[in-house]
């Protein structure tokens, strides 16, 4: 990892650090808080694509709802 921002993420179970998950459907829309996040991994380095795990199960309305948003 070359830079300070993307260590902060991949190091954070370590680091004190705590992220925060919102969502959009589109540019439009409003965010949707889906709660604290943990990191599981990350490819690349500039740019970083990372993969979080929620730490709470979304509601199953949410879920339907952002269910696309999904590349896994």
């Amino acid at each position: 990892m070359r830079n300070d921002s993307g260590r902060r993420y991949v190091e954070s179970a370590h680091n004190g650090w705590r992220f925060y998950l919102f969502v959009r459907a589109n540019k439009r829309a409003a965010y949707a808080f889906l709660g604290p996040a943990r990191y599981v991994s990350h490819q690349g380095d500039r740019p970083i694509a990372i993969t979080w795990r929620l730490e709470h199960a979304l509601p199953a309305m949410l879920y339907q709802r952002y269910a696309s948003l999904a590349q896994g």
